[in-house]
């Protein structure tokens, strides 16, 4: 438990995804401990918030040439 308490306080990246597509939510929930699963939840509610303006910020698709 101290080992998890650790690499979240210094910035482990806990929302990827292992080979078989498990993130480590996945895999705490697999081993039900919920412990593990309480410190990922809390570190995950306190990410912050993607604003709607951010989200819309992506490059718009590829225009296609028309022959006129």
């Amino acid at each position: 438990l101290d080992t998890v308490k650790y690499l979240l306080d210094i910035g482990a990246k806990f929302q990827l995804e292992n080979r078989k597509g498990h993130t480590a939510m996945d895999v705490a929930k697999a081993y039900a401990d919920y412990r593990i699963i309480s410190l990922i939840q809390e570190k995950l509610d306190n990410l912050p918030k993607p604003a709607e303006s951010q989200k819309l910020k992506g490059k718009p698709p590829p225009k296609m040439k028309t022959e006129g």
